[in-house]
């Protein structure tokens, strides 16, 4: 009877095991890893590795029940489905390396956050599993998959620094209203000879605030340095430690008397140690430190009820490390009239005025006020393209020209911008655009450009103003993603397309269209209302994403072919 009970116990341990490979491969798959002694699906390795699990557990326990095994299994399955789900939500279909098309493209955020439940589950599996080779076939997967996620762990001094072969994107939100991740600098030259003297492990927090305006965030950890993903904000800890932490509006400070002499260079945070204590902090700023900054300059602003005072800091050369460890509001400043380089971002919406109408920031590379604009600009379209490639200097003066100007009829309000802590902006008309055309950035009195990128005509929406006084967009040019998107559901069949129209209702969270927009229309307005909700690469991501739920997989990796050309 013994026998029989183990022989029992073994198959269902090896359907368990089966399935558990299954999935391991699936995610490598996905995640682009090639494992180096491929995968043991045969049902004679999964029995052996069952039997041999089975005979150490027994052995060491003293026991024939098995269940501990048989949860470990199921445990790392769930981990590994839920892995999946998770970074096939983020897939993007633009690839930006050069990589093979059928290489995807996930999340680094994503990915790195699991990093730390593989390697508890790692730990697990490695204590029921025998001393010998068998064990090799598992754990090396695991093994594998623990190591790339801890490739990009370690956060870089820029996203340029990283290796450009590996298949991850940061995490780019698809609306205006929803891009809360962290902004990592170019690979600024300027400052490139100060490196980050200690490894940051990157990690997601818990929201437990709604007000979206200063969202409070929580986080338990363990002994280690860790960055925010949310906010930037960096710890040292040498034991468990528990935080609430949020980012704060300078607005709060703006009347005290020495902000006459100081402006913010980084973010103004409050950081509350609920349990545990801190061995370090680090709050992000926006400043470069190439050339010659004086550290002396850069103060500490500590905001308590008694009023404020200034510290000193350590600068490091993305992060501002704090000196005195008593938490209240914290902010970091720099003496005003000093030459200051200060790393930057440009963001440019469409908004939806009848002629082609987009506001273009030029702001410091700070967090808070990205999502304050794109709070502001939420019904607006995001037009995205790249951020100045070299620092520039604070509280100058810029012009903004849109070139090939007599070839169209356009105007740029104001005719000049100061560059400092603000939510400022050109407002660039261009009435009816013909051909692609540049916009240019200059400091006002020098003839050098600091920034010039392409608006071509697939990068924004044509408003029509109808006879009713209302308006409708859509994209221009020939072979535009509008186009793609058309081409695509024009294969379905009507059936099919109701079917399709019920996933884009029944999607989870952002992503659910209501049903009241889809009802009864035609599928060149479903496609419009989609671009209109997710914007350009949002819209073949979804429509990817239901594609693959209709099991319309040949039809998906047509739209993806195509969308890839598009893009090249």
């Amino acid at each position: 009877m013994a026998k029989s009970a183990g022989t029992k116990d073994s198959k269902e341990l090896a359907r368990l095991l089966k399935r558990y490979v299954e999935k391991l491969e699936e995610l490598c798959h996905l995640c682009n890893i090639n494992p180096k002694r491929g995968f043991p699906k045969s049902n004679k390795a999964m029995k052996r590795i069952a039997e041999s699990m089975i005979e150490v557990h027994q052995e060491k326990s003293d026991s024939s029940d098995v269940s501990t095994i048989h949860n470990i299994i199921k445990s790392g399955t769930t981990l590994i489905e839920n892995t999946i789900e998770k970074l096939e939500e983020d897939l993007d279909p633009v690839q930006e390396c050069a990589m093979s098309v059928h290489e995807p493209v996930i999340n680094i955020h994503v990915f790195q956050s699991q990093v730390p439940k593989f390697t508890r589950h790692y730990e697990e599996l490695a204590s029921v599993f025998p001393e010998a080779s068998e064990k090799d076939y598992i754990l090396e997967l695991l093994k594998e998959i623990i190591d790339k996620g801890s490739e990009r762990t370690d956060v870089c001094p820029s996203m340029s620094d990283c290796r450009h072969d590996a298949p991850f994107i940061d995490n780019q939100s698809v609306t205006a209203s929803n891009t809360q991740s962290v902004e990592f600098p170019f690979d600024c030259k300027s400052c490139s000879e100060f490196k980050d003297s200690s490894k940051w492990e990157l990690f997601e927090p818990s929201e437990i605030s709604d007000d979206a305006h200063e969202m409070m965030y929580r986080i338990t950890l363990v002994s280690g340095r860790y960055e925010c993903m949310r906010t930037g904000l960096r710890v040292e800890c040498s034991g468990d430690v528990q935080l609430e932490y949020q980012t704060c509006d300078w607005d709060r400070v703006h009347r005290e008397p020495v902000m006459k002499d100081y402006s913010p260079c980084g973010s103004l945070m409050d950081v509350k140690v609920i349990s545990g204590e801190l061995k370090a902090v680090y709050l992000p700023h926006f400043l470069c430190l190439g050339g010659s900054i004086d550290e002396d300059k850069v103060k500490v602003l500590h905001v308590e009820d008694s009023g404020v005072s200034l510290e000193k800091c350590e600068l490091t050369r993305f992060h501002a490390k704090l000196l005195d460890n008593t938490f209240s509001v914290k902010g970091l400043l720099v003496r005003m009239g000093l030459p200051v380089n200060i790393h930057c971002q440009t963001l440019i919406y469409q908004t939806e005025k009848t002629h082609l109408t987009l506001h273009v920031y030029l702001i410091p590379n700070d967090n808070k006020l990205k999502e304050a604009i794109n709070k502001e600009e939420s019904t607006n379209m995001l037009i995205k393209k790249p951020k100045p490639v070299k620092p520039l200097p604070m509280n100058t003066w810029f012009t903004f020209t849109p070139l090939k100007k007599s070839e169209f009829r356009s105007q740029i309000t104001p005719e000049r911008l100061q560059l400092t802590y603000s939510e400022n902006y050109f407002e660039v008309f261009v009435e009816s655009p013909t051909k692609d055309f540049s916009l240019q950035l200059k400091p006002q009195k020098k003839d050098e450009v600091v920034w010039d990128v392409s608006i071509r005509k697939g990068d924004y929406k044509q408003i029509i103003s109808t006879v009713d006084g209302h308006t409708s967009a859509r994209l221009t040019g020939t072979g535009s993603v509008s186009d793609i998107l058309l081409e695509c559901l024009e294969d379905l069949k009507s059936e099919e397309l109701k079917k399709f129209i019920w996933y884009l209702t029944h999607l989870r969270g952002k992503d659910k269209i209501p049903r009241s927009k889809l009802e009864d229309k035609e599928i060149w307005e479903i496609v419009t209302c989609m671009i209109e909700h997710y914007q350009d690469t949002g819209a073949v991501k979804v429509t990817l994403k239901v594609l693959k739920m209709m099991k319309q997989n040949h039809l998906a990796e047509q739209l993806q072919e195509k969308y890839r050309q598009f893009q090249q």
